[in-house]
């Protein structure tokens, strides 16, 4: 039996003794086996190297693409997980905001109630002592979502009446808005105003839609 040693030996001394100009590079018969079987590995190795290469190389563009996506749905969710824990915070307040905008629509009188609100506006004249010259509803003024009714106010009295009327009108339980005053001295008095104030209402414009649906 060989010792692994001697083999060793041997192997070393054919290669000492290789003479590559007797070679025929072009027969690979001819080539020692040992550099058949290095010539065979390396060749091996290129062809897998190639074969993994373009097999994986569109498989990794890919692979970036699932990733990138990846990160996209991780940002999606958190951001649903986010809303979704402050869901309850939410619906809350979104009642709570209906609940003011109900009230608020509340005081807007409807088409029947602005004969209604002349007579509030006269009545708070007429208790703060004031003498009505004049009172007079204007031609409906439409905005995106509500209609605008102007009132022509012309009074007569003292500086305390008039910011007692101010006070009574914006007391009111409908919502009215006071704008473009003028107040003058009148002729022969002392003590005695004259006021033009511009007073307007308003009116939501589903009152008109609730109004056709009852009438059909």
């Amino acid at each position: 039996m060989i010792k692994p040693i001697s083999l060793i030996q041997t192997r070393f001394d054919q290669w000492r003794r290789f003479d590559a100009s007797l070679i025929d590079w072009h027969e690979l018969s001819s080539w020692p086996s040992e550099l058949r079987l290095a010539a065979l590995t390396v060749f091996f190795m290129i062809i897998l190297s190639l074969s993994g290469f373009f097999l994986l190389g569109g498989k990794m563009g890919t692979l970036n693409n699932e990733k990138n996506k990846e990160q996209i749905l991780k940002n999606d969710y958190q951001v649903k997980y986010t809303e979704a824990a402050n869901l309850t915070v939410l619906k809350q307040q979104v009642r709570q905001m209906k609940i003011i905008f109900e009230a608020l629509i509340s005081q807007l009188p409807s088409e029947t109630e602005v004969p209604a609100l002349l007579e509030d506006v006269t009545h708070a004249g007429v208790n703060s002592g004031l003498l009505f010259k004049k009172i007079e509803l204007n031609d409906e003024i439409k905005k995106d979502f509500y209609v605008e009714l102007p009132i022509t106010v012309e009074v007569s009295g003292s500086y305390h009446d008039l910011a007692a009327f101010v006070s009574g009108v914006s007391s009111l339980s409908r919502i009215v808005t006071l704008h473009d005053f003028d107040i003058w001295s009148e002729k022969n008095s002392f003590n005695r105003l004259s006021m033009t104030i511009s007073a307007k209402t308003y009116r939501y414009k589903s009152f008109e839609k609730s109004s056709l649906s009852a009438a059909n």
